[in-house]
């Protein structure tokens, strides 16, 4: 049998916190130096008992998981079913899309990656045709061109 602040801390880690969080959430950590913490909360972690109830609520944690998704799963299945005997296609379009995300099919999403103040942009060049004469020379100058070099 664990000690409520054992079990707090099995509690802790299994949640996703690392040892020293969860050491510092279940003792009074007020007076000790960061090197004790970790080395109490490491050898906390190590012990038979913790070690195991740690494990025993991981364990737990991913069964009720599994079945949330596989309860989720068949009631967006249920929806589907009774939307195709409807026949209403806005409903058969929801629930398939639900069904669809649930299980990780959503179709690739366009990403913008620029940034609200345009820096990152990227350079749009603008073809040579759209050059007035300068700019064309200067452009043909900055690659070392002339116009008679690109049969101009």
């Amino acid at each position: 049998m664990l000690t409520p602040k054992q079990e707090k801390f099995a509690q802790l880690v299994a949640g996703g916190a690392t040892y020293s969080d969860a050491y510092r959430g279940a003792y009074d950590v007020e007076n000790m130096a960061d090197s004790t913490i970790w080395s109490r909360a490491s050898e906390l972690a190590a012990d038979g008992k913790v070690s195991g109830r740690i494990k025993a609520l991981k364990e737990s944690a991913a069964i009720d998981a599994l079945w949330s998704l596989e309860l989720s799963i068949k009631t967006k299945r249920q929806a589907l079913k009774i939307a195709i005997e409807k026949g209403d296609s806005r409903a058969i379009i929801q629930a398939s899309e639900s069904l669809d995300k649930l299980c990780g099919f959503e179709p690739a999403r366009k990403v913008d990656i620029t940034s609200s103040d345009g820096s990152m942009s990227p350079n749009k060049r603008r073809p040579f045709e759209d050059l007035t004469d300068e700019e064309l020379d200067e452009e043909l100058a900055r690659r070392g061109l002339k116009r008679a070099d690109i049969g101009l």
